[in-house]
């Protein structure tokens, strides 16, 4: 299990940031999609202390369906799972939404990075994943610009 710190008392992350037109922007729901229970939980309740509303899934089909079903701000997705790839699931969801998607992998070569991109992602964090990274591109507003619909 991940070392984690309880948030202060009375204090709520700001997950606001500004976006490239000026005006802000809040992430409040995230699918988080990872197959490792362990991991889910903990990188759940780290998300949950940032003020965050987490679903979390743990296969392609589960998210695919949830994601139909929900609108979501952002995507947080493992890439390897039982059922198939974060790439068969951002393709399934980029059918009907344009939200902000971050992939998150144990592959981190360029390419890797690059194929990831190409598929719908617009960000990359490797596992294990840095906690302050991870709050900085899901802050990032180019990670989170509207997509083409």
């Amino acid at each position: 299990m991940l070392p984690t710190t309880a948030p202060e008392a009375g204090k709520r992350e700001d997950v606001q940031t500004a976006a490239s037109d000026g005006s802000r922007q809040l992430h409040e729901s995230i699918l988080f999609v990872e197959d490792h229970a362990d991991s889910a939980e903990v990188l759940s309740m780290v998300l949950r202390n940032m003020g965050f509303e987490v679903r979390t899934r743990a296969t392609v089909a589960e998210a695919t369906r949830l994601a139909s079903e929900n609108q979501f701000d952002l995507l947080l997705s493992d890439v390897g799972l039982p059922d198939g790839t974060g790439i068969d699931l951002i393709r399934a969801i980029r059918r009907h939404s344009s939200y902000p998607a971050i992939a998150l992998t144990g592959f981190g070569m360029e390419q890797d990075v690059e194929r990831f991109k190409e598929e719908g992602f617009d960000a990359h964090l490797t596992k294990p994943v840095n906690l302050e990274k991870l709050a900085a591109t899901i802050r990032n507003p180019l990670t989170r610009e509207s997509r083409p619909s």
